[in-house]
């Protein structure tokens, strides 16, 4: 599930992964040729439902894979993340998907570390 305020994703085994786009602090692009998708790396460990993780993976298979890349892409752009209940934050979002840029930034790119607020964002290589 992606919404406007977190990503939470499902392992084999029925366990929850949930990070809250404030605890991004970067992401991979990964294509195995099934399908193609977005690593989370999260600030540290994050404790989910009694469990410490640092990651979430969300695939293509996510029905709004588009709106992370459109989060991810206004962090790149923005130096930070799109406010859930703005209502200008929320309409660029969805311009960067319309328009193509959401896919064309964050999945070009291969990656990025976040580094703070005031920092650009680092292309991972």
């Amino acid at each position: 599930m992606i919404t406007r305020s977190f990503v939470e994703t499902c392992t084999f085994k029925g366990h929850k992964n949930k990070i809250e786009y404030k605890n991004i602090t970067g992401y991979n692009v990964y294509d195995d040729g099934y399908e193609t998708g977005i690593v989370l790396q999260g600030s540290g460990k994050i404790v989910n439902n009694g469990r410490d993780i640092n990651s979430v993976q969300a695939s293509s298979v996510c029905a709004n894979l588009a709106y992370l890349q459109a989060q991810l892409t206004f962090r790149i752009l923005n130096n930070r993340w799109a406010k859930a209940y703005s209502e200008e934050d929320q309409k660029l979002l969805f311009d960067y998907i319309d328009s193509g840029r959401a896919q064309e930034v964050c999945m070009s790119r291969g990656g990025t570390v976040f580094s703070n607020a005031q920092d650009d964002p680092a292309p991972m290589h």
